[in-house]
């Protein structure tokens, strides 16, 4: 006799399937309503039913596949990515925040230039981002953050507009929106993420984090989704890949340098408990990640003289963040 989980289990892979095939058909034909007597069903909005039997297949996932297979976690790690997918088609593209400036360190290396801007460059990266949809005119000038050579840094450090310059590239040469390079960044980290978790945080707890209020983020060219998806990779890897732990941990202390409070502490831990030859790899990975963090001071003591942007305090007033 079927228990109450696998009958659980079913419904919600039956609605689940339901909604999504309902989604494909009014993607095909623009919506369609139907009457049965004093009931009437209509579906005019494809991601809306898309999104909901994601979320229907997602629960389902959580009730039969607690401690999923290999084979399991793809499917799970998918359903998480479609569920993105149909979120961001709900979404309007917007700048928020900073996100200005990741966007204008992005257009730079994606054409193969340095992350700052020159004089003659400022106005026509300014020009192209207020003619983004959601955008409108930004100022990218800040006088504090003008080097000697003229040229126009930014508070934020340029590793994230990096791993998103080559998508950019591909983004602008087929006339999409750039913030969709960020947001496809963006779904790439957190699916990793969601694989990795899945063998170690079990399918539950993977989903309520991967679908947690982060979501929101998504299609935003923020540093958010990067500083959590590579922190919970980082920590759900710490046993499996402790070098790969320390690598990411590396990657985020370059990013923001406040996560140095994690790396180190980390680092030493796993340097105190390992023993043997695994201890010389484990070294060399702590000594990569050091020298993957030293390129933030070392890139504004190249520009300024200082280890991070100068007048870093009136970035800090308001709502203003300083990864």
């Amino acid at each position: 006799m079927p228990t109450a989980r696998t009958l659980a289990g079913r419904l919600l892979a039956a609605c689940g399937t339901l909604l999504i095939a309902a989604g494909i058909v009014a993607w095909l034909t623009g919506g369609f309503a139907a009457s049965l007597g004093p009931l009437r069903v209509s579906a005019t909005d494809p991601a809306r039913l898309f999104m909901e039997g994601c979320f229907a297949l997602l629960a389902w996932a959580a009730v039969t596949r607690e401690h999923p297979d290999r084979r399991a976690a793809l499917i799970v790690t998918c359903l998480v990515m479609a569920y993105y997918v149909a979120l961001v088609a709900e979404s309007s593209t917007r700048r928020v925040g900073d996100g200005h400036e990741y966007i204008a360190m992005a257009r730079q290396l994606s054409a193969l230039r340095r992350p700052s801007v020159s004089r003659r460059e400022i106005d026509t990266v300014a020009g192209e981002m207020a003619a983004l949809p959601g955008y409108g005119p930004t100022d990218l000038r800040d006088p504090t953050l003008v080097a000697a050579d003229g040229r126009q840094d930014f508070r934020h450090f340029w590793l994230y507009p990096l791993v998103a310059a080559p998508v950019l590239a591909v983004v602008r040469a087929t006339g999409l929106h750039w913030n969709d390079a960020f947001t496809i960044v963006n779904i790439a980290l957190l699916g990793v993420f969601a694989w990795c978790a899945l063998s170690t945080l079990g399918t539950s707890a993977t989903i309520l984090l991967a679908c947690s209020p982060i979501i929101w983020w998504i299609d935003k060219a923020h540093i958010e989704v990067f500083n959590f998806a590579l922190l919970a990779t980082a920590l759900v890897l710490c046993r499996k890949a402790p070098r790969t732990t320390l690598l990411l941990l590396g990657v985020l202390t370059a990013q923001n340098p406040g996560f140095a409070l994690i790396l180190v502490p980390v680092a030493a831990g796993l340097l105190w408990t390992t023993r043997g030859t695994k201890r010389c790899g484990l070294a060399a990975a702590a000594a990569g990640a050091g020298l993957i963090a030293a390129m933030h001071p070392a890139y504004y003591f190249w520009r300024f003289a200082g280890p991070t942007p100068p007048d870093t305090k009136r970035s800090s007033a308001g709502l203003r963040s300083t990864p």
